[in-house]
């Protein structure tokens, strides 16, 4: 089967839609494989990375499956759910994963120039905002305030006003988007306060490449919940 180009702005959400509604009308039949990433990338006329990131999130939707590098469609796909619907639960969503991207590609920078640069000021404020979390890990809303509070600590000690700027435009989805995870996943906060916990330590200890890695293992870890709801969300349905 040939695919058609796929142009235009958020490409991605394009080729989620164009493949849910290809399996929904079962154009793509259960067991149906799809071709490797390089030749459905050719045919859409994207990059393969685009292609790559649309069938992941079809995986956790649960729509396909890859196995060695092949991708199967599912039968769980064709339960009885509303094109209309599923699409506009995922546009719905979509702000948030692409702030987690944005997150991921700029949080374990700032978390990196944090372990250069902070000041010992900077690094006490950082410390006081996971002493917050720590002694309101089981109120949400106290917990949420001071997690989003370490963040932005963590941009102020980096030292660089344009990425505390971009974390301050995009905060009004990031608190979304954490309160979202922290209140469907029932053992992510005592991780989520590790994580913090460890990212303080190595800024606090000038350990630079660890805070980075830290910082990006950690929303990798909120990342992997979302598309779990995602999922969730969809089977619900």
């Amino acid at each position: 089967m040939n695919f058609p180009k796929i142009a235009g702005e958020s490409v991605h959400d394009k080729i989620v839609d164009y493949f849910q509604e290809q399996i929904l009308k079962g154009v793509l039949k259960p067991g149906q494989k799809l071709p490797a990433e390089e030749a459905l990338a050719e045919q859409l006329g994207v990059g393969r990375g685009t292609v790559r990131e649309a069938l992941r999130v079809l995986v956790h939707l649960g729509f396909i499956t890859r196995k060695n590098k092949t991708t199967i469609i599912l039968p769980a796909a064709q339960r009885g759910v509303l094109l209309s619907d599923l699409v506009n639960r995922l546009h719905h969503v979509y702000d948030t994963m692409q702030v987690i991207e944005v997150r991921k590609i700029i949080e374990p920078k700032a978390a990196e120039l944090a372990a250069a640069r902070a000041a010992t000021e900077e690094i006490q404020e950082i410390e006081t905002f996971l002493r917050g979390m720590e002694e309101h890990v089981d109120n949400l809303d106290d917990f949420i305030h001071y997690d989003n509070s370490f963040h932005l600590a963590v941009f102020r000690a980096s030292g660089n006003q344009v990425l505390f700027d971009l974390i301050k435009y995009i905060q009004e989805v990031m608190v979304k988007e954490i309160t979202l995870v922290l209140t469907r996943s029932s053992d992510i906060r005592p991780r989520s306060l590790g994580f913090h916990r460890q990212v303080y330590e190595a800024i606090r200890d000038g350990k630079e490449t660890p805070a980075a890695k830290i910082m990006e293992e950690h929303l990798v870890d909120i990342e992997n919940e979302m598309y779990r709801i995602i999922k969730e969300e969809s089977v619900a349905r």
